[in-house]
């Protein structure tokens, strides 16, 4: 396999500044139904997995499994 080029569309979910933020901050200045779009339609990671998924190369099956052993292995580096 040759060179591999990813592109992702960003969507900062959070305010700029994270030394006060008000608990409703964020929809001062986005609508909910903006910010529910970019997480469900243009968020990389969603985007990805319903490829992955189309392709026949992921599954929710493998996804459980994996997210359950990754889990394991940041306890066990938290206890050493």
């Amino acid at each position: 396999m040759g060179t591999v080029i990813y592109k992702f569309t960003i969507y900062r979910y959070d305010e700029h500044s994270a030394a006060y933020v008000k608990p409703d901050m964020d929809s001062q200045y986005r609508p909910a139904e903006e910010i529910s779009y970019f997480e469900k339609e243009v968020n990389p990671i969603t985007r990805l997995r319903l490829y992955l998924n189309n392709q026949g190369w992921w599954d929710d099956q493998e996804e459980a499994s994996w997210l359950k052993d990754t889990e394991e292995r940041v306890n066990k580096a938290r206890c050493t």
